[in-house]
């Protein structure tokens, strides 16, 4: 895992020595651990105003395990803990706050790696790491369809989404800097390269 990555978000975490390959050439641990402060994963600027102070007040530690299932092709999400600092406790309010999927797709695509530099590039590394602001370069003017490089992209960012439970095609357009509509046809593209299984 890239520790000092997580660490920059102020979270901590292990994972497993074995590494798995996915096409189109990702590699991932078979199982992480994570620890570190809830309010760094929660979006509250979507929460009330009550809600996003007390989780900021709060600062719970939650702490995840996931294991990589080969049978579904995705992570599965094994343990969630939730823990209140000294002296306060975990609310009603908190809990309902936790959303486990969410957590577990913001800790785990930092652990992934592309074993290619080619798979390297702005559009999969901005779904890896998001907190980065990696600038797209500007598609050339009066560009008609993906290049081969951005099917790539698409194929690749596609099974990062899918394998943490994560919207893929929703994935694919923040990730790409595409409307929804063009991402689902880049999609499409990319699965009759055969880059993507059918379905």
């Amino acid at each position: 895992m890239h520790l000092q990555d997580l660490s920059l978000v102020k979270w901590d975490g292990n994972q497993s020595t074995e590494r798995l390959t996915v096409p189109p050439g990702i590699s991932l641990p078979a199982w992480i651990e994570a620890t570190g402060p809830l309010s760094r994963v929660m979006d509250t600027r979507s929460l009330s105003e009550a809600t996003a102070e007390a989780l900021e007040a709060e600062d719970a530690l939650v702490r995840i395990e996931a294991s990589y299932d080969a049978t579904e092709e995705r992570y599965l999400l094994r343990k969630l803990e939730l823990s209140a600092p000294e002296g306060r406790e975990v609310t009603g309010t908190l809990l309902r706050e936790v959303a486990p999927l969410r957590i577990m797709r913001w800790v785990l695509p930092r652990t992934f790696q592309p074993r290619d530099v080619g798979l390297a590039t702005p559009a999969v590394m901005r779904y890896i790491y998001p907190e980065r602001r990696i600038d797209l370069e500007p598609r050339p003017r009066g560009a008609i369809g993906p290049t081969h490089t951005e099917i790539l992209e698409v194929a690749t960012v596609y099974r990062l989404a899918y394998i943490v439970r994560d919207a893929p095609a929703k994935a694919v357009a923040d990730s790409l800097g595409l409307e929804r509509r063009t991402a689902t046809n880049w999609i499409l593209r990319a699965r009759n390269a055969g880059l993507l299984p059918d379905g």
